[in-house]
């Protein structure tokens, strides 16, 4: 018997069963465990919670035919965890996630086990992509005793299985400190490159996912690189597409947090211009949700803390069930009750109602040459929409931003926990003539 083996579920039957008739297949309990995978992946009610499954495989045409058993044999969805540090995880290992049953990690060591922090273990990886980059970098192995290494994924990773009812596997391929042309498929070399190190780690695993989650950006924010950052995400999406055959595979990434650092103009544009980017190329693309992690506390100056990755992760899961983060929808010139002017916003995909916890901050008007205009001095929620309140009309060709510049003081969330995406460059709509308020 060969235990502790992780062939996880895949529609139709997945390529590394190509010779087993179905009666080879059983379930532990006696269920024929080829129409496991002809129903889409439900687990049958009568197999017991945690129990997985038992292939039994009989090879011939050798008298008497040779079975080998697998044990733990576990149906679920397996979900791709990639681009760089904040999805690699850099928090304090402590408050962490606690590892879940139906929640299992193809290791760094290309072996499944329980999940369980820290995810990406990058100096045990057999790929030599890994190896290259931390000698190319000066890094040395992290002590056994690490204390950071903190992600979202097994946050995620929980929340779907309650939510599914359906084990989940988790593949990390993360890597801190790269870029998007790193990560390219166009990319070549005596060894193979990021994205072809996922794709093997992805076959390894039976060659289907269930979706990808995605961060990466901090690499893509010179002024060399964020201009081509659609066209390169185009790049990355339409390979991974094809090369799995999965022409509609989910697609979940984070728009860029927050920098703590000088306000360098050249720095500070870029990291306005890749979240902008972000924010509009996923909405140009089918099957691409976008969340938010402007909001959420730092570990250091760049790198989310651990609480803030768990409720990356719970984004995320709402994500992978269409909830999105909160976005821009109509912008229009109000009057305030006192016959002030105003502007009032309507967002997408609120849940239930907006609250900021006190005072809403973030939101600024912005002059053509990108200066913050002294304008709004009273900001209401009303429902799914924002009313600002002007001391003046807007300026001819000044625009809405909101969670603009390295750092900005951000806290407009809905009842969900999903928080507004940073934008820049809205102009108002025709006016409502409306009062508000």
């Amino acid at each position: 018997m060969v235990t502790d083996l992780l062939l996880w579920q895949q529609r139709p039957l997945p390529a590394w069963l190509p010779h087993l008739h179905p009666h080879h297949l059983r379930a532990a309990h006696g269920t024929p465990l080829f129409k496991l995978w002809a129903n889409i992946g439900t687990v049958p009610s009568n197999v017991p919670e945690n129990s997985g499954y038992t292939v039994r495989q009989r090879q011939g045409p050798e008298t008497p035919p040779t079975d080998t058993e697998h044990a733990h044999v576990l149906a679920g969805d397996l979900w791709v965890l990639a681009g760089q540090s904040n999805m690699e995880g850099a928090g304090l290992l402590q408050d962490t996630e606690a590892p879940h049953p139906h929640v299992h990690s193809f290791g760094s060591q290309e072996r499944w086990a329980l999940a369980r922090e820290p995810l990406h273990d990058l100096a045990a990886s057999p790929q030599p992509v890994h190896t290259r980059l931390m000698a190319e970098a000066g890094q040395i192995p992290p002590s056994p005793e690490r204390r950071r290494g903190a992600g979202l994924g097994l946050t995620f990773g929980r929340l779907m299985a309650e939510r599914t009812g359906m084990p989940v596997g988790l593949i990390p391929c993360a890597r801190g400190s790269t870029s998007m042309q790193q990560w390219s498929p166009q990319q070549y070399g005596p060894q193979p490159p990021l994205y072809a190190a996922m794709l093997a780690r992805i076959r390894a695993c039976g060659g289907k996912i269930a979706g990808v989650l995605w961060y990466q950006g901090e690499s893509d924010v010179g002024p060399d690189d964020w201009p081509h950052y659609e066209e390169r995400m185009t790049t990355l999406l339409s390979a991974l597409r094809r090369d799995l055959d999965q022409p509609t595979l989910p697609f979940l990434m984070v728009q860029l947090g927050r920098f703590v650092s000088f306000p360098v103009p050249v720095v500070v544009r870029g990291w306005n211009e890749l979240r902008e980017r972000q924010r509009c190329w996923a909405n140009a693309q089918t099957n691409v949700e976008i969340v938010a992690a402007l909001d959420l506390e730092l570990s250091d100056a760049i790198h989310l803390d651990t609480p803030g990755l768990r409720r990356l992760g719970k984004r995320l899961a709402k994500a992978a069930q269409g909830q999105s983060g909160l976005q821009p929808d109509r912008l229009h010139d109000m009057l305030t009750p006192l016959g002030g002017p105003g502007l009032r916003l309507t967002l997408s995909g609120v849940t239930q109602e907006l609250h900021a916890g006190g005072r809403p901050l973030g939101f600024g008007i912005y002059d053509v040459r990108g200066q913050r205009l002294p304008l709004i001095y009273r900001i209401e929620l009303q429902g799914n929409a924002v009313a600002l309140h002007l001391t003046e009309p807007l300026p001819a060709g000044a625009t809405l931003g909101y969670g603009l510049g390295l750092d900005p003081v951000v806290n407009l969330v809905d009842r969900a926990d999903q928080a507004l995406l940073s934008f820049s460059g809205l102009r108002p709509q025709a006016p409502e003539g409306e009062r508000v308020g």
